[in-house]
């Protein structure tokens, strides 16, 4: 999140204009306005529940990548990937992944929400083949999971391209 400290004379209307450019992708842009004292606490809340819930999800990743190292039943690993993806789109959406992991990496920012979503879908889509069994038990299901294993593929490649096609995965990944 953005912040700006703006001093405010009582009684006076002030207009303020901001520039975003949005790259045609999905934009959140929620605005607060609060005093020091009301945005810290508020803050502190939501950092709070935010450690507390990728705090959960880390555990996951690392109890599901146990069990697969001890047991060998590479579901582990497949749900283990999917987590860690589904994680990492998450902390994108949040801006947790820009203000920590690549602060100095704008383009990586722009493109990697795509990517993490297209990477998570393909693991869980990989997850769902396994744990079903789709291969012996429902064959047409099978199929049709392997159609979208093919399309998240697709869709991964071209979200790392820029212009026209990108968007289309954009709106492809949104919709899957």
């Amino acid at each position: 999140d953005f912040l700006f400290d703006l001093v405010l004379e009582p009684n006076i209307e002030y207009t303020y204009l901001i520039r975003v450019y949005n790259n045609k992708e999905t934009l959140r842009l929620p605005m607060t306005l609060s005093t020091y004292k009301s945005f810290m606490t508020t803050d502190y809340v939501d950092l709070l529940l935010k450690g507390f819930f990728y705090g959960l999800l880390v555990f996951a990743i690392l109890f599901n990548l146990f069990l697969f190292i001890t047991i060998r039943d590479r579901l582990y690993l497949w749900y283990s990937l999917y987590a860690l993806t589904h994680t990492l789109f998450l902390s994108n959406s949040d801006g947790i992944s820009f203000q920590f992991f690549w602060p100095g990496a704008p383009w990586w920012e722009n493109h990697s929400t795509i990517i993490f979503a297209a990477l998570s879908n393909l693991f869980l889509l990989i997850f769902t083949q396994i744990f079903l069994e789709t291969k012996t038990i429902n064959r047409p299901l099978h199929v049709t999971l392997l159609i979208f294993k093919y399309l998240m593929i697709a869709i991964l490649i071209i979200s790392f391209l820029d212009g026209p096609l990108r968007l289309v995965a954009v709106k492809a990944v949104n919709i899957m």
